[in-house]
């Protein structure tokens, strides 16, 4: 059993049957880019090219992660060759962000695929990050036009933070999840997000990177860090 005590700040507002506090509570957000600056995007702003972007964030144990790296990929590139020559002034956007969750070098290779896909040709648009730094990640979170990724706590933290640092931003914020099968917490928060809607949510063995796109505004992803994780979520 746990430990108990009688109260204390924050701590959980339950008590059990027979009265007492639970020793635990509830810590709030929290996310790898607590105290980086947000004036880091004014710094590097002039650095970043002003495109619409798709930024699809992979993560996870493999072989889930090459999985949908592989679909979002041969996806793009299909999308890409349905829409000839006007892919650029269609609802198709100009670019696909890939941040691949890989240990090594975050340095930009435009056009270039990952070493899992050699077969496949390089692909109009796509542009690829091994591993970013925290500062590259941000700008690729905020710069880019709409978020796919995993449902996972810490990437919903992190949106949470990144959020709340422009409350008052032009563009809202679109996201879309998607669950990867065996992974329950993912389900679970993708399903609430979406009910509230505040993120898309879609299985990976159905996703269609395009009909997700142009259904992306009907989300708008608003929480933001506040005193109490209860109050916002």
């Amino acid at each position: 059993m746990l430990p108990w005590v009688k109260d204390g700040p924050r701590w959980s507002m339950e008590r059990d049957q027979l009265g007492r506090w639970p020793r635990f509570r509830y810590l709030g957000w929290r996310s790898r880019f607590e105290g980086i600056s947000p004036k880091i995007t004014e710094i590097m702003g002039d650095a970043w090219p002003q495109e619409s972007a798709i930024l699809v964030v992979l993560s996870g144990p493999e072989p889930a992660r090459s999985r949908l790296e592989a679909l979002v990929i041969a996806q793009w590139d299909s999308w890409g060759k349905a829409q000839g020559e006007q892919a650029s002034v269609g609802d198709r956007p100009s670019a696909l962000w890939l941040v691949r969750g890989l240990p090594g070098s975050s340095m930009n290779k435009e056009g270039m695929l990952p070493e899992t896909l050699p077969e496949l040709p390089p692909i109009k648009g796509l542009k690829v990050w091994e591993s970013p730094d925290d500062p590259t990640m941000i700008m690729l979170l905020s710069k880019a036009e709409w978020i796919v990724s995993r449902a996972g706590y810490s990437s919903c933290m992190d949106y949470a933070c990144l959020r709340s640092w422009w409350p008052e931003r032009t563009r809202p914020w679109r996201i879309c999840t998607v669950y990867a099968r065996g992974h329950s917490e993912q389900a679970y928060l993708g399903h609430r997000l979406k009910r509230k809607g505040q993120a898309d949510f879609r299985r990976e063995s159905t996703f269609d990177l395009r009909e997700a796109w142009l259904n992306r505004g009907k989300f708008t992803f608003t929480y933001a860090y506040s005193s109490s994780p209860l109050e916002s979520y």
